[in-house]
């Protein structure tokens, strides 16, 4: 099968002579080769473009090779690969299977790389290492030894830490949305969350990815006069997210693949003035800040904090329909019982959130009998049990006198703290019992300010909520 022809058209490259060829049915231009051995004349595989293939280089089989790319040693490339887009490959590498090679991709040694895996971006293969099975290598990735790349994995960048870096090539600070103003309330709970954001080089000017532990030890927030903020009392920092963080940090803002970032959460327990909020750092002895504008920080150089005190809220910031309308199901486990269902939560008037609720758990907190009539109040949530392919459903054990169990099923269909009041006929006639024990919680909105909560039973085992210190 002659597919091609050897044009007397020839160019030097490293003083290898390679000679360009031609398509023989349409006379198209192909790309270089050194010898007739570069690239099979059997089926469908060709070099296009300025592709130069030489030494003992082979592409075989439907394999295509576009756009500048260079394959050279004893590097084989076979089955339906595509390389293009200035890669290079030599050395005694083999590609083969469905793999496609790109960018300015560098692969050499003796790595392999099969089964419909990608290599592409700035990524380096090299020594032994194999990528197969769907995996990716891009960006600044550098994979070598014996390293195993499989099953759908994805490397884009080079792992190093804080003492391999050279310099940096972007150093910027921000929250999220590109926001440049929040509001920390002083409360000591409400964490603002910021990001220090990085793009580090080696001492090659390779792009390497850096832990975010080495960034929170390395990097220091200070203020517009780049000072620390730290030796300030009344300001925490932390790498460590307390469940009252807000704005949310989980929105990425920047997704550069060359980004290493970090989340500095700050949090302040007394009212302070308006301060503003930088980053500032040392590599090989060089400053970077972004107190002052210069050439790392283009697009943000500082936060500014409003700094809100406390919140203090009342009953008219609790929802009350739940309380004083509970839910009522009757029959629910044996004929005549009736469980009443309490939700207690903030009311959104003021866009609070309920972030979480405070409590002892699983407490029955209020008993009461009477003849054949007892009743049994309860905090829930965590200590309830959901129910295995029944979603929203959940079951509590209710112990009444003197040995009865009884676990009770149903739906939590509301937002909330959920405090359950279950009633039953059940017991001695001429019987008489009550016993109150004390139950608070505390309420936390989403910046962590709080609301104290008591409840206790009236002379009807009704549940009463008291709001307030």
């Amino acid at each position: 099968m002659k597919k091609y022809k050897i044009t007397n058209e020839k160019k030097e490259y490293n003083g290898v002579t390679l000679y360009r060829i031609r398509r023989v049915y349409t006379d198209s231009p192909g790309g270089w080769i050194e010898n007739e051995s570069n690239l099979s004349r059997e089926d469908n595989c060709f070099i296009f473009d300025n592709v130069m293939v030489f030494g003992n280089a082979k592409v075989t089989g439907n394999a295509i090779i576009r756009n500048n790319v260079k394959i050279h040693g004893n590097a084989i490339i076979k089955g339906n690969s595509k390389v293009k887009d200035n890669a290079e490959i030599y050395g005694n590498v083999l590609v083969e299977d469905n793999v496609t090679i790109s960018d300015n991709a560098v692969i050499y040694d003796n790595a392999v790389i099969k089964d419909n895996a990608k290599v592409s971006g700035l990524a380096i293969v090299r020594g032994d290492a194999i990528i197969e099975k769907n995996s990716w290598v891009t960006g600044y990735a550098t994979i070598e030894g014996s390293t195993i790349v499989s099953k759908d994995e994805v490397i884009d960048s080079q792992p190093g830490s804080w003492n391999d870096i050279d310099s940096l090539r972007a150093f910027y600070i921000y929250i999220n949305k590109y926001d440049e103003i929040a509001t920390a309330y002083a409360n000591g709970r409400h964490q603002v969350p910021i990001t220090i954001y990085i793009e580090a080089l080696d001492k090659n000017g390779r792009i390497i990815k850096i832990p975010k532990e080495d960034i929170y030890r390395n990097v220091h927030i200070v203020n517009e006069k780049n000072l620390p903020i730290i030796n300030n009392n009344n300001i925490s920092l932390s790498d460590k997210d307390n469940g009252f963080v807000f704005p949310s940090s989980k929105e990425p803002i920047m997704n550069s693949p060359d980004a290493s970032t970090c989340i500095i959460y700050l949090s302040i327990n007394k009212v302070i003035d308006t301060f503003n909020v930088c980053a500032q750092t040392h590599i090989k002895g060089k400053e970077y800040t972004t107190a002052f504008k210069d050439n790392y920080s283009e697009y943000l150089n500082f936060i500014t904090l409003d700094v809100a005190p406390k919140k203090i809220f009342t009953e008219a910031d609790v929802d009350i329909n739940p309380l004083v309308n509970p839910k009522i199901e009757k029959n629910v486990e044996t004929s005549g019982d009736v469980l009443t269902k309490y939700y207690l939560r903030f009311n959104s008037n003021n866009k609070t959130v309920t972030k979480s609720v405070e409590c002892e758990e699983n407490k029955s907190f209020h008993y009461f009998q009477k003849d054949h009539y007892q009743i049994i109040s309860t905090s829930t949530d965590n200590h309830i049990k959901e129910i295995p392919l029944a979603p929203y459903y959940y079951t509590k054990e209710f112990h009444f006198k003197p040995d009865t169990l009884i676990p009770v099923t149903s739906e939590k269909n509301e937002s909330g703290l959920c405090f359950w009041s279950y009633s039953i006929e059940y017991g001695k006639a001429f019987t008489s019992s009550r016993e109150d024990k004390e139950m608070n919680c505390i309420m936390y909105d989403q910046y962590g300010n709080d609301l104290k909560v008591s409840i206790k039973a009236d002379e009807n085992n009704k549940l009463k909520f008291y709001f307030g210190s």
